[in-house]
Protein backbone atom coordinates (compact mmCIF):
# COMPACT_ATOMS: atom_id res chain seq x y z
CA UNK A 1 0.00 0.00 0.00
CA UNK A 2 2.84 2.39 0.76
CA UNK A 3 4.44 1.47 -1.74
CA UNK A 4 1.66 2.14 -4.48
CA UNK A 5 0.75 5.78 -2.27
CA UNK A 6 4.43 6.84 -3.17
CA UNK A 7 4.03 5.51 -6.52
CA UNK A 8 0.65 7.99 -7.10
CA UNK A 9 2.47 10.72 -6.01
CA UNK A 10 5.46 10.48 -7.96
CA UNK A 11 3.36 9.91 -10.74
CA UNK A 12 1.77 12.75 -9.97
CA UNK A 13 4.43 15.00 -10.14
CA UNK A 14 6.57 13.58 -13.18
CA UNK A 15 2.90 14.81 -14.85
CA UNK A 16 3.45 17.87 -13.93
CA UNK A 17 6.80 18.59 -13.97
CA UNK A 18 7.20 17.75 -17.81
CA UNK A 19 5.13 20.68 -18.50
CA UNK A 20 6.58 22.67 -16.03
CA UNK A 21 9.97 21.86 -16.73
CA UNK A 22 8.99 22.90 -20.40
CA UNK A 23 8.50 25.88 -19.69
CA UNK A 24 11.07 26.88 -17.16
CA UNK A 25 13.79 25.75 -19.84
CA UNK A 26 11.76 28.33 -22.68
CA UNK A 27 11.27 30.96 -20.18
CA UNK A 28 13.78 33.89 -21.00
CA UNK A 29 15.85 34.31 -18.04
CA UNK A 30 18.67 35.73 -19.76
CA UNK A 31 15.68 38.51 -20.43
CA UNK A 32 17.05 40.78 -17.34
CA UNK A 33 13.56 42.49 -16.78
CA UNK A 34 11.77 38.79 -17.12
CA UNK A 35 14.23 37.53 -14.37
CA UNK A 36 13.49 40.52 -12.61
CA UNK A 37 9.58 39.73 -12.74
CA UNK A 38 10.27 36.60 -11.83
CA UNK A 39 12.24 37.57 -8.35
CA UNK A 40 9.65 39.92 -7.50
CA UNK A 41 7.05 37.43 -8.31
CA UNK A 42 9.26 34.81 -6.11
CA UNK A 43 9.29 37.87 -2.96
CA UNK A 44 5.63 37.95 -3.01
CA UNK A 45 4.38 34.46 -2.50
CA UNK A 46 7.75 32.92 -1.13
CA UNK A 47 7.17 35.49 1.79
CA UNK A 48 4.15 33.49 2.72
CA UNK A 49 6.11 30.29 2.91
CA UNK A 50 6.67 30.93 6.99
CA UNK A 51 3.00 31.77 7.45
CA UNK A 52 1.96 28.35 5.89
CA UNK A 53 4.65 26.03 7.89
CA UNK A 54 3.33 27.70 11.18
CA UNK A 55 0.05 27.11 10.60
CA UNK A 56 0.51 23.72 9.36
CA UNK A 57 2.70 22.98 12.61
CA UNK A 58 -0.06 24.13 14.41
CA UNK A 59 -2.56 22.00 12.75
CA UNK A 60 -0.58 18.94 13.00
CA UNK A 61 -0.54 19.82 17.21
CA UNK A 62 0.51 17.13 19.56
CA UNK A 63 -1.64 14.61 18.37
CA UNK A 64 1.03 14.29 15.45
CA UNK A 65 4.22 15.30 17.20
CA UNK A 66 6.80 14.51 14.41
CA UNK A 67 4.89 16.23 11.86
CA UNK A 68 4.60 19.19 14.19
CA UNK A 69 8.54 18.82 14.86
CA UNK A 70 9.77 18.53 11.24
CA UNK A 71 7.13 21.63 10.06
CA UNK A 72 8.86 23.61 12.54
CA UNK A 73 12.53 22.69 11.67
CA UNK A 74 11.64 23.36 7.75
CA UNK A 75 10.22 26.62 9.26
CA UNK A 76 13.79 27.55 10.52
CA UNK A 77 15.38 26.34 7.46
CA UNK A 78 13.03 28.27 5.50
CA UNK A 79 13.05 31.74 7.71
CA UNK A 80 13.89 34.93 5.26
CA UNK A 81 14.58 33.29 2.23
CA UNK A 82 12.16 35.85 0.54
CA UNK A 83 15.42 38.42 1.32
CA UNK A 84 17.28 36.60 -0.92
CA UNK A 85 14.95 36.84 -3.73
CA UNK A 86 15.34 40.70 -3.03
CA UNK A 87 18.82 40.93 -2.77
CA UNK A 88 19.12 39.30 -6.01
CA UNK A 89 16.70 41.63 -7.33
CA UNK A 90 18.47 44.54 -6.36
CA UNK A 91 21.94 43.65 -7.67
CA UNK A 92 20.24 43.50 -11.47
CA UNK A 93 19.12 47.34 -10.96
CA UNK A 94 15.97 46.95 -9.95
CA UNK A 95 12.98 47.85 -6.85
CA UNK A 96 10.57 45.53 -5.80
CA UNK A 97 8.44 48.48 -5.27
CA UNK A 98 8.05 49.11 -9.26
CA UNK A 99 6.65 45.63 -9.68
CA UNK A 100 4.01 45.13 -7.92
CA UNK A 101 2.31 41.70 -7.52
CA UNK A 102 0.52 40.15 -10.33
CA UNK A 103 -3.01 38.81 -10.52
CA UNK A 104 -1.31 35.10 -11.06
CA UNK A 105 0.86 35.82 -8.24
CA UNK A 106 -1.86 36.40 -5.41
CA UNK A 107 -4.35 33.50 -6.59
CA UNK A 108 -0.79 30.86 -6.36
CA UNK A 109 -0.14 31.70 -2.52
CA UNK A 110 -4.06 32.55 -1.42
CA UNK A 111 -5.11 29.53 -2.52
CA UNK A 112 -2.88 27.36 0.17
CA UNK A 113 -4.71 28.77 3.11
CA UNK A 114 -8.06 27.26 1.47
CA UNK A 115 -6.18 23.79 1.44
CA UNK A 116 -4.35 24.54 4.60
CA UNK A 117 -8.24 24.87 6.28
CA UNK A 118 -10.30 22.53 3.98
CA UNK A 119 -8.02 19.64 3.27
CA UNK A 120 -5.76 20.11 6.66
CA UNK A 121 -2.10 20.58 7.06
CA UNK A 122 -0.79 18.06 4.80
CA UNK A 123 -2.10 18.63 2.13
CA UNK A 124 0.25 21.91 1.56
CA UNK A 125 2.73 19.78 0.88
CA UNK A 126 1.55 19.20 -2.56
CA UNK A 127 2.67 23.23 -2.91
CA UNK A 128 5.77 22.73 -1.59
CA UNK A 129 6.59 19.17 -3.46
CA UNK A 130 5.48 21.45 -6.66
CA UNK A 131 8.09 24.26 -5.73
CA UNK A 132 10.80 22.32 -3.94
CA UNK A 133 10.80 19.82 -6.99
CA UNK A 134 11.29 21.55 -9.76
CA UNK A 135 14.22 23.59 -7.79
CA UNK A 136 16.10 20.16 -6.93
CA UNK A 137 15.40 18.98 -10.66
CA UNK A 138 15.86 21.86 -12.65
CA UNK A 139 17.73 24.52 -10.76
CA UNK A 140 21.04 24.22 -11.40
CA UNK A 141 20.61 24.33 -15.60
CA UNK A 142 18.52 27.43 -14.83
CA UNK A 143 20.96 28.68 -12.38
CA UNK A 144 23.53 28.73 -14.48
CA UNK A 145 21.63 30.23 -17.14
CA UNK A 146 21.16 33.41 -15.04
CA UNK A 147 24.60 33.42 -13.49
CA UNK A 148 26.36 33.45 -17.23
CA UNK A 149 23.80 36.32 -18.19
CA UNK A 150 23.60 38.22 -15.21
CA UNK A 151 26.43 37.01 -12.69
CA UNK A 152 26.59 35.28 -9.31
CA UNK A 153 25.44 37.90 -7.17
CA UNK A 154 21.80 37.80 -8.71
CA UNK A 155 21.21 33.64 -8.37
CA UNK A 156 21.55 33.80 -4.54
CA UNK A 157 17.76 32.91 -4.22
CA UNK A 158 17.64 30.00 -6.51
CA UNK A 159 21.22 28.95 -5.67
CA UNK A 160 19.89 27.86 -1.82
CA UNK A 161 17.23 26.22 -2.98
CA UNK A 162 18.85 24.10 -5.73
CA UNK A 163 21.12 22.62 -2.82
CA UNK A 164 18.57 22.66 0.17
CA UNK A 165 15.40 21.63 -1.92
CA UNK A 166 16.94 18.43 -2.94
CA UNK A 167 16.79 16.29 0.30
CA UNK A 168 13.35 18.20 1.20
CA UNK A 169 12.00 17.11 -2.17
CA UNK A 170 13.18 13.21 -1.53
CA UNK A 171 12.20 13.44 2.32
CA UNK A 172 8.75 15.05 1.72
CA UNK A 173 7.48 11.89 -1.23
CA UNK A 174 9.00 9.15 1.81
CA UNK A 175 6.81 10.50 4.56
CA UNK A 176 4.03 11.11 2.19
CA UNK A 177 3.79 7.15 1.47
CA UNK A 178 2.76 6.34 5.40
CA UNK A 179 -0.18 8.58 5.30
CA UNK A 180 -3.65 7.81 4.84
CA UNK A 181 -5.15 7.92 1.43
CA UNK A 182 -7.21 10.88 1.82
CA UNK A 183 -4.25 12.53 2.61
CA UNK A 184 -2.22 11.73 -0.08
CA UNK A 185 -5.21 12.82 -2.49
CA UNK A 186 -5.68 15.56 -1.40
CA UNK A 187 -1.38 16.76 -1.71
CA UNK A 188 -1.92 15.06 -5.16
CA UNK A 189 -5.26 17.87 -6.12
CA UNK A 190 -3.00 20.59 -4.09
CA UNK A 191 0.46 20.19 -6.18
CA UNK A 192 -1.81 19.53 -9.61
CA UNK A 193 -3.47 22.72 -8.84
CA UNK A 194 -0.34 24.65 -8.04
CA UNK A 195 1.66 23.01 -10.80
CA UNK A 196 -1.46 24.64 -13.26
CA UNK A 197 -1.04 27.98 -11.44
CA UNK A 198 2.44 28.23 -11.12
CA UNK A 199 2.78 27.51 -14.85
CA UNK A 200 0.07 30.64 -15.47
CA UNK A 201 2.64 32.90 -13.77
CA UNK A 202 5.71 31.88 -15.29
CA UNK A 203 2.82 32.36 -19.10
CA UNK A 204 2.16 35.46 -18.30
CA UNK A 205 5.81 36.90 -17.24
CA UNK A 206 7.10 35.42 -20.31
CA UNK A 207 4.50 36.74 -22.63
CA UNK A 208 4.43 40.04 -20.97
CA UNK A 209 8.07 40.57 -21.46
CA UNK A 210 8.30 38.56 -24.95
CA UNK A 211 6.17 41.37 -26.18
CA UNK A 212 7.72 44.39 -24.59
CA UNK A 213 11.04 43.11 -26.22
CA UNK A 214 9.12 42.84 -29.86
CA UNK A 215 7.78 46.29 -29.58
CA UNK A 216 11.03 47.50 -28.73
CA UNK A 217 12.70 45.74 -31.06
CA UNK A 218 9.91 47.40 -33.75
CA UNK A 219 10.58 50.54 -32.19
CA UNK A 220 13.92 50.50 -32.78
CA UNK A 221 13.96 49.11 -36.36
CA UNK A 222 11.12 52.15 -37.64
CA UNK A 223 13.54 54.69 -36.08
CA UNK A 224 16.88 53.50 -37.93
CA UNK A 225 14.53 53.73 -40.47
CA UNK A 226 13.31 57.07 -40.31
CA UNK A 227 17.25 58.05 -39.47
Amino acid sequence: MQNNKLKDLKNAFNGNFEVLAAWAEKFPWEDKQAYAQWLAQTYYFVKHTTVFLTLTAAKFGVRNGDAHKGTLKHLREETGHEKLALNDLRNLGYDVADMPELLETSVLYQTQYYWIECFGPISHAGYALMLEGVAALHGEKILKRIEAAHGKNTGSFLRVHVIADDDHFDDGLERLAFAPEADVQAVIGNLTQSAALYLNLLETIQTKHTSQSETATVTAIKGKKAA
